[in-house]
């Protein structure tokens, strides 16, 4: 008969249970650091994933799901095994203190009539500020108004070009 795997119970501050690891055979809670997924600096977080030191793969979609579960925007169907995480393994954790600033400042710019803008490479990406003349040309021509956001998606970037262009 199979002895069944101890289980670690998180408390929230209620008291209710608000999640449980299973504990990895060898590692026990199995924690691993983090890395900031926009620039890879150092991450904030540390990552408890017990006996789930796994990559799934939604197939609809092909989102990586850390530990397995259900795909956020297909609940219900199929993922695959894609490979295990390394014991040392440094997994994408939450945007770093310096990011996190960056992304406010950039939302804030397009609060005030700014447009997001990314390359078609998708290497790029950024906000156009409010009081370019591109920035009011890409709302009238998307008619939204500021503070709403909206972005403009630029094919075939200068700076993303492999052979540089004569201008």
């Amino acid at each position: 008969m199979r002895e069944k795997q101890p289980r670690h119970r998180a408390r929230g501050a209620e008291g209710s249970v608000s999640g449980e690891i299973r504990l990895h055979p060898k590692l026990g809670l199995n924690p691993h650091m983090t890395y900031c997924p926009r620039c890879g600096g150092e991450g904030r977080d540390l990552i408890l994933l017990g006996a789930r030191d796994y990559i799934d793969k939604c197939c609809d979609c092909g989102i990586m799901l850390i530990g397995g579960g259900p795909c956020p925007k297909h609940p219900g169907r199929r993922t695959e095994r894609v490979r295990s995480i390394e014991e040392h393994e440094k997994l994408p954790g939450s945007a770093c203190e310096a990011c996190e600033k960056d992304l406010a400042a950039q939302e804030a710019e397009v609060a005030a009539g700014g447009v997001y803008f990314r390359c078609d490479c998708g290497a790029k990406g950024g906000v156009i500020l409010a009081q370019h003349a591109l920035a009011a040309d890409a709302r009238a021509q998307l008619k939204i108004a500021a503070p709403a956001p909206c972005g403009v998606s630029i094919p075939e970037c200068p700076s993303c070009a492999k052979e540089p262009r004569a201008t």
